[in-house]
C-alpha cells in the first residue's frame, strides 16, 4: 500500500489513484486568486473558456482544425475597427494584411502598428504576387502596368 504524508499544506503519495483518492469536485476558490504556474505538460479534454483582455501564446506552431477565423467578435454597431493580422519583422518595419474600415478595401502595408491598437497606421504600402486577379469593377492604376502573359480585357481602358 502506498504511503500518503501530509508536511506544509502539501500531499504527497507515491501511486495515486485518482478513483480511490480523489472525489469529483468543482473548485472556485479564492485562495488561488494568485498567477498559478504549472510546468509541465496539461491536456485539457473538454472546452477551455479563458476570461480576460489578453490571451498570450508562447509557441513556435499553431495548429487550428476551424477552417473559418472570426476577428473583432466584440465590434457592434458602426464598423470602426481595422481587421488583418500584423506580422513583427525584427528591427525592420511591421507588414499587415487589413480590412482597412476608413477606406473599406483590403490592404498589404508596411505599418508601425502593434497588435493592441485598433486601426492600422499604414506607413507605405507593400507589395502583392498572386496568381490569377479578377477585378468585377472598376481597377486603377497608379504607377506602370506591366503584361507578362496573356491579356484579356472587358471593357474600357482609359489612359493618357
Amino acid at each position: 500500500m502506498a504511503v500518503t504524508r501530509i508536511k506544509n499544506n502539501q500531499i504527497t503519495d507515491a501511486t495515486i489513484d485518482a478513483n480511490v483518492k480523489l472525489v469529483d469536485y468543482s473548485l472556485t476558490s479564492t485562495k488561488i486568486a494568485n498567477n498559478l504556474t504549472y510546468g509541465s505538460s496539461l491536456t485539457v479534454s473538454g472546452n477551455l473558456t479563458v476570461n480576460g483582455t489578453t490571451t498570450t501564446i508562447d509557441t513556435v506552431n499553431v495548429s487550428i482544425q476551424d477552417p473559418i477565423l472570426l476577428l473583432a467578435d466584440n465590434q457592434t454597431g458602426s464598423p470602426s475597427l481595422d481587421i488583418g493580422f500584423i506580422g513583427k519583422r525584427g528591427n525592420s518595419t511591421n507588414i499587415a494584411f487589413v480590412w482597412k474600415e476608413s477606406a473599406s478595401q483590403f490592404e498589404t502595408v508596411y505599418t508601425s502598428s502593434e497588435v493592441t491598437n485598433t486601426t492600422v497606421t499604414v506607413t507605405s504600402f507593400a507589395s502583392l504576387k498572386t496568381n490569377n486577379l479578377t477585378a468585377i469593377g472598376n481597377a486603377g492604376i497608379g504607377g506602370t502596368l506591366q503584361v507578362l502573359g496573356t491579356s484579356e480585357f472587358q471593357g474600357n481602358v482609359i489612359g493618357n
